[in-house]
């Protein structure tokens, strides 16, 4: 056998200990002071200063303006515009002109959501992104991937679902 281990079960070194003395163990046991607090507490931890600033400034850098995340959002749209500028393209069709005035249009429409939805106080990473995947979700909804469907009729349904998704984040505890 090997000589440290006993053949016989180990007694729980507890059970010698009177009452008195377990209540007393268990008042003074950190662990499970640290446990009820987390459980109980409803204010939230307060961070230390330094690590509440950096925390800020990572989520400063993450959080853009609403312009690039537009640019950002509506890069397909320029990269078609690109596209079509190369080579001898532009000089036989009206179509750059047609994706230029939809990008623009995309920037346009991209900004003015992230404005009501109030990207830029967003209060952490997640909501930040959550806002950047809605605008994009329903533009490319409602004026398909390339910008191709932008009419009036469109853009009055991008403007409902806008004030729909705006209300949820407002009913459902967004900071926006």
């Amino acid at each position: 056998m090997w000589p440290f281990i006993r053949s016989q079960p180990e007694k729980d070194p507890s059970d010698d200990i009177s009452p008195s003395l377990r209540s007393f163990f268990a008042e003074e046991d950190q662990h499970a002071r640290l446990a009820t607090k987390v459980g109980t507490s409803t204010a939230p931890a307060k961070a230390p200063a330094h690590v509440s600033s950096l925390a800020n400034l990572a989520l400063a850098n993450f959080r853009q303006t609403t312009r690039k995340i537009a640019a950002i959002n509506c890069a397909e749209l320029q990269q078609t515009v690109l596209d079509c500028y190369k080579g001898w393209l532009y000089m036989t069709s009206t179509d750059c002109s047609k994706g230029l005035t939809r990008t623009l249009r995309c920037m346009e429409l991209q900004q003015k959501a992230l404005a009501r939805l109030r990207y830029e106080e967003c209060a952490d990473r997640a909501e930040c992104m959550l806002i950047r995947i809605l605008v994009d979700e329903m533009f490319t909804r409602n004026f398909g991937q390339y910008g191709e469907k932008i009419s009036e009729q469109t853009e009055k349904v991008f403007e409902s679902d806008l004030q729909r998704t705006e209300e949820f984040l407002c009913k459902n505890g967004s900071s926006t």
